[in-house]
């Protein structure tokens, strides 16, 4: 487990890891209140609501979200989510790394000043 992933924990946020031939789901249960911070992948993915209440942040754009809502979140877009219920939320990438110790760093971009 990261650094990024015991904060989470640390917040009362639950996590639970799915993988398919190719696919990763990443199920994350966060607290009313809570916030995700701000980052950003390598790859494009997809974030589909399951339950609950939110404001979802890329770039300037800002948006309401809720139960069936499915985002589509650009590679390298820096996004994050505040729960304004508790939210059960699923990430889906194409990824074939299943180490979970090497998971969030394969799918992590970081960006240099250039990208900021």
């Amino acid at each position: 487990m990261d650094a990024v992933e015991q904060s989470w924990l640390d917040a009362g946020i639950l996590i639970e890891h799915h993988f398919s031939d190719g696919l990763y789901i990443k199920k994350t249960i966060i607290p009313a209140g809570v916030e995700l911070p701000q980052h950003a992948h390598q790859y494009a993915h997809a974030s589909v609501v399951v339950d609950g209440l939110g404001t979802f942040s890329a770039g300037s754009r800002v948006i309401e979200f809720g139960p069936g809502d499915i985002l589509n979140v650009p590679a390298r877009t820096a996004h994050r989510l505040v729960a304004l219920t508790e939210v059960t939320w699923l990430c889906i990438h194409a990824t074939s790394c299943t180490d979970l110790a090497l998971l969030d760093r394969s799918l992590t971009y970081i960006p240099d000043e250039t990208h900021v």
